[in-house]
Protein backbone atom coordinates (compact mmCIF):
# COMPACT_ATOMS: atom_id res chain seq x y z
CA UNK A 1 0.00 0.00 0.00
CA UNK A 2 1.15 3.55 -0.56
CA UNK A 3 1.43 6.33 2.02
CA UNK A 4 -1.94 7.86 1.15
CA UNK A 5 -3.77 4.56 1.73
CA UNK A 6 -1.81 4.00 4.95
CA UNK A 7 -2.78 7.47 6.19
CA UNK A 8 -6.48 6.78 5.49
CA UNK A 9 -6.36 3.59 7.53
CA UNK A 10 -4.40 5.15 10.40
CA UNK A 11 -6.64 8.21 10.69
CA UNK A 12 -9.83 6.10 10.44
CA UNK A 13 -8.64 3.53 12.98
CA UNK A 14 -6.84 5.90 15.34
CA UNK A 15 -8.25 9.41 14.78
CA UNK A 16 -6.08 11.02 17.49
CA UNK A 17 -2.80 9.61 16.20
CA UNK A 18 -0.22 12.08 14.87
CA UNK A 19 1.06 11.21 11.40
CA UNK A 20 3.99 12.89 9.68
CA UNK A 21 4.99 12.25 6.07
CA UNK A 22 8.76 12.10 5.70
CA UNK A 23 8.96 12.32 1.95
CA UNK A 24 11.02 12.90 -1.14
CA UNK A 25 7.84 13.15 -3.21
CA UNK A 26 7.07 16.46 -4.87
CA UNK A 27 3.69 15.79 -6.45
CA UNK A 28 1.18 18.52 -5.54
CA UNK A 29 -1.84 16.20 -5.88
CA UNK A 30 -0.36 13.81 -3.28
CA UNK A 31 0.25 16.68 -0.82
CA UNK A 32 -3.33 17.88 -1.36
CA UNK A 33 -4.67 14.37 -0.70
CA UNK A 34 -2.74 13.80 2.51
CA UNK A 35 -3.48 17.30 3.80
CA UNK A 36 -7.19 16.73 3.17
CA UNK A 37 -6.90 13.42 5.07
CA UNK A 38 -5.53 15.18 8.16
CA UNK A 39 -1.76 14.71 8.01
CA UNK A 40 -0.03 16.44 10.92
CA UNK A 41 3.15 17.26 9.09
CA UNK A 42 5.01 16.96 5.82
CA UNK A 43 8.78 17.08 6.08
CA UNK A 44 11.34 16.62 3.30
CA UNK A 45 13.77 13.72 3.50
CA UNK A 46 16.62 16.19 3.02
CA UNK A 47 15.82 17.92 6.32
CA UNK A 48 18.73 18.11 8.75
CA UNK A 49 18.33 15.69 11.68
CA UNK A 50 18.29 18.47 14.31
CA UNK A 51 15.61 20.38 12.40
CA UNK A 52 13.64 17.15 11.89
CA UNK A 53 13.67 16.37 15.62
CA UNK A 54 12.65 19.93 16.45
CA UNK A 55 9.70 19.76 14.04
CA UNK A 56 8.59 16.38 15.37
CA UNK A 57 8.67 17.69 18.96
CA UNK A 58 6.57 20.72 17.96
CA UNK A 59 4.00 18.48 16.27
CA UNK A 60 3.78 16.14 19.26
CA UNK A 61 4.06 18.56 22.15
CA UNK A 62 2.22 21.63 20.87
CA UNK A 63 -0.18 20.07 18.36
CA UNK A 64 1.28 22.29 15.61
CA UNK A 65 0.80 21.23 12.02
CA UNK A 66 3.97 21.56 9.97
CA UNK A 67 4.10 21.72 6.21
CA UNK A 68 7.69 22.40 5.21
CA UNK A 69 8.31 25.51 3.17
CA UNK A 70 10.53 23.84 0.55
CA UNK A 71 7.61 21.79 -0.76
CA UNK A 72 5.77 22.83 -3.91
CA UNK A 73 2.49 24.72 -3.65
CA UNK A 74 -0.38 22.28 -3.46
CA UNK A 75 -3.18 24.17 -1.73
CA UNK A 76 -4.33 25.58 -5.08
CA UNK A 77 -3.89 22.26 -6.87
CA UNK A 78 -6.42 21.73 -9.64
CA UNK A 79 -6.44 18.20 -11.12
CA UNK A 80 -7.83 19.60 -14.39
CA UNK A 81 -4.67 21.68 -14.74
CA UNK A 82 -2.31 18.73 -14.22
CA UNK A 83 0.53 18.65 -16.74
CA UNK A 84 0.15 16.07 -19.49
CA UNK A 85 2.62 13.19 -19.66
CA UNK A 86 5.62 13.94 -21.80
CA UNK A 87 8.26 11.61 -23.17
CA UNK A 88 11.79 11.87 -21.79
CA UNK A 89 12.93 13.67 -24.91
CA UNK A 90 9.98 16.10 -24.78
CA UNK A 91 10.84 16.82 -21.15
CA UNK A 92 14.50 17.48 -22.05
CA UNK A 93 13.45 19.74 -24.93
CA UNK A 94 10.94 21.64 -22.80
CA UNK A 95 13.44 22.02 -19.97
CA UNK A 96 16.08 23.51 -22.29
CA UNK A 97 13.54 25.79 -23.95
CA UNK A 98 12.44 26.85 -20.46
CA UNK A 99 16.04 27.80 -19.71
CA UNK A 100 15.96 30.19 -22.67
CA UNK A 101 17.69 28.15 -25.35
CA UNK A 102 16.52 28.53 -28.95
CA UNK A 103 15.29 25.46 -30.81
CA UNK A 104 18.49 25.29 -32.88
CA UNK A 105 20.57 25.44 -29.69
CA UNK A 106 18.42 22.70 -28.14
CA UNK A 107 18.97 20.58 -31.24
CA UNK A 108 22.73 21.06 -30.98
CA UNK A 109 22.78 20.29 -27.24
CA UNK A 110 20.75 17.10 -27.70
CA UNK A 111 22.54 16.10 -30.91
CA UNK A 112 19.25 16.14 -32.83
CA UNK A 113 18.07 17.92 -35.93
CA UNK A 114 16.07 21.13 -35.62
CA UNK A 115 13.23 19.30 -37.42
CA UNK A 116 13.21 16.68 -34.66
CA UNK A 117 13.03 19.40 -32.00
CA UNK A 118 10.21 21.10 -33.94
CA UNK A 119 8.34 17.77 -34.01
CA UNK A 120 8.68 17.41 -30.22
CA UNK A 121 7.45 20.98 -29.74
CA UNK A 122 4.49 20.28 -32.03
CA UNK A 123 3.60 17.21 -29.94
CA UNK A 124 3.76 19.30 -26.76
CA UNK A 125 1.43 21.88 -28.30
CA UNK A 126 -1.07 19.07 -28.91
CA UNK A 127 -0.67 17.56 -25.44
CA UNK A 128 -1.04 20.92 -23.68
CA UNK A 129 -3.74 22.06 -26.11
CA UNK A 130 -1.89 25.35 -26.47
CA UNK A 131 -0.26 27.12 -29.36
CA UNK A 132 1.84 29.27 -27.05
CA UNK A 133 5.15 27.73 -26.04
CA UNK A 134 5.70 30.24 -23.23
CA UNK A 135 2.39 29.12 -21.66
CA UNK A 136 3.42 25.47 -21.93
CA UNK A 137 6.73 26.25 -20.22
CA UNK A 138 4.94 28.29 -17.54
CA UNK A 139 2.46 25.48 -16.84
CA UNK A 140 5.20 22.84 -16.77
CA UNK A 141 7.22 24.91 -14.28
CA UNK A 142 4.16 25.57 -12.10
CA UNK A 143 3.46 21.83 -12.00
CA UNK A 144 7.18 21.29 -11.25
CA UNK A 145 7.40 19.09 -14.31
CA UNK A 146 10.56 20.90 -15.41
Amino acid sequence: MDGVECLKILKNTYPDIKVVAFTGNSLPHVFKQITDLGIDGIIEKTTDIKVLLSKLKRIYKYNIKIISTDLPRFYDYDPDMEAPRLTRMETKVLSLLGQGYLRKEVADKLNKSKDAIDAHVKNMHKKYKSGQLHKIIENAKKARYI
